[in-house]
C-alpha cells in the first residue's frame, strides 16, 4: 500500500473520531441534563457553543495548513479535541462555565480538521483519486455519527463513558498520523 492511501484510511479514522467527538453530547444531553437540573435554555447552549469555536477555525484552519503544513495543524486539531473530549465529563462536574468553555475550545479544534484534510488530499493525491478519497473521507463523518449514536445503551447506564472512549481514541491516530507523514512532509 503506498503513502497516500496509509494517509487516507487515518484522514478516515480522524474523520470517524472528529464527528463522534462532536456527537457524543448529543446522546449523552438527556441523561446530563437530568442529573444536573439545566433547563432547556442551558441544554440548546450547551449543544451550540461548540459552533461558536467551530465558526472561528474554518479559514484560519485553511490559512495555518498552508503556513505549517496540513499535517501539524490536523495532529494539533486532533490533540485539542481529543483533550477537550475527555475534559468534558470534569467540566460538567466543575461548572456550567466550564462546560460551556470546553465545548468551544472543542469546537475551535475541530474547525481545522476538514480545511487540513482538504490540503492534505490536495498535495498528496492523484487528481483522478481525489473524489474517491474525499468520499471515503466524508463516509467517517456519518460513520463516526452512527458510532457516537449507537452509545445510547451505554450512555443509559454511565454516560462520562461515552467521552472517555472517543476522547481516548484521538491522541493514538494523531500520532500515528503525524509519524507517517513527518518524513515527508
Amino acid at each position: 500500500m503506498q503513502e497516500r492511501h496509509v494517509l487516507v484510511l487515518l484522514l478516515f479514522a480522524i474523520s470517524v473520531i472528529c464527528y463522534a467527538d462532536r456527537t457524543n453530547i448529543s446522546v449523552a444531553i438527556l441523561s446530563i441534563s437530568a442529573e444536573q437540573n439545566w433547563t432547556e435554555e442551558q441544554t440548546g447552549f450547551v449543544l451550540s457553543a461548540f459552533f461558536m469555536g467551530y465558526m472561528c477555525t474554518q479559514v484560519l484552519g485553511g490559512v495555518c495548513c498552508r503556513k505549517y503544513g496540513g499535517v501539524n495543524v490536523l495532529s494539533v486539531g486532533v490533540i485539542g479535541w481529543s483533550v477537550a473530549t475527555l475534559l468534558t465529563p470534569l467540566a460538567i462536574a466543575w461548572s456550567f462555565p466550564m462546560l460551556i468553555l470546553i465545548r468551544i475550545v472543542l469546537g475551535l479544534f475541530e474547525g481545522v480538521a476538514m480545511p487540513s484534510i482538504h490540503h492534505l488530499i490536495g498535495c498528496w493525491s492523484l487528481p483522478a483519486e481525489r473524489s474517491r478519497f474525499i468520499s471515503l473521507i466524508t463516509a467517517g463523518q456519518f460513520i463516526g455519527t452512527v458510532a457516537a449514536m449507537a452509545c445510547a445503551p451505554v450512555v443509559a447506564w454511565h454516560w462520562q463513558l461515552v467521552f472517555y472512549l472517543f476522547g481516548g481514541l484521538g491522541n493514538p491516530i494523531s500520532n500515528d498520523s503525524h509519524q507517517t507523514t513527518r518524513s515527508t512532509t
